[in-house]
């Protein structure tokens, strides 16, 4: 069983560790009552509150880290742990964070579930009025790419669609819309049907 600082590099460390190796236990302490996190580790516990309250504590089982086998809450817990001091540093963690993210997006976390776990983790870090836009905007162009990469397969190439370039025993019609309508189906039933 291992235990460390609290903020950030002790965390970081335990999400590592557990990464690596396993039948590994980490814990770290719990301060309810020092919001400020002004107390961080078990140093800290045993000075405040005493040998029995840190014993409790390092074999809880409420407090362990736990190296999640679902990758976006691991990389959301190391996203916590992340150095703050390096705007441009940390700005890098989380956008490769939320590329993580993007690999649960649309099923099963929609856009708009993904954006609030990110605003969650970075409100409670004390950042979210800071990086709100940049997470939201770059979803959006990691949705946007996404969608285009699974729309290409599936589009007709300028060969078809240019009149000028489309052979004559090819027949395109555009329609504006992605579902079947009265409008597509009479198009359809109306064909001709070559032999």
């Amino acid at each position: 069983m291992l235990s460390w600082s609290l903020w950030p590099h002790g965390l970081r460390t335990g999400f590592d560790i557990l990464a690596k190796f396993s039948g590994i236990k980490c814990v770290y302490p719990t301060f309810e009552d020092d919001p400020q996190l002004e107390c961080s580790d078990f140093n800290d516990l045993h000075r405040l509150r005493g040998l029995r309250e840190t014993c409790r504590q390092l074999f809880a089982k409420g407090n362990r880290l736990s190296n999640s086998t679902d990758l976006l809450s691991l990389t959301l817990n190391k996203l916590k742990t992340a150095k703050r001091d390096n705007r441009r540093t940390f700005a890098k963690e989380l956008l490769n964070a939320v590329d993580i993210g993007m690999l649960t997006c649309p099923v099963p976390n929609s856009p708009a579930d993904l954006f609030n776990m990110f605003c969650i983790v970075l409100r409670d870090m004390g950042l979210e009025s800071v990086y709100r836009a940049t997470v939201k905007d770059h979803i959006a162009r990691r949705l946007n790419r996404k969608c285009r990469t699974a729309q290409a397969p599936r589009s007709f190439s300028e060969r078809i669609t240019d009149p000028n370039k489309r052979p004559q025993h090819i027949t395109y019609k555009r329609f504006e819309t992605s579902v079947m309508t009265d409008e597509i189906l009479q198009y359809v039933q109306a064909a001709p049907i070559d032999a």
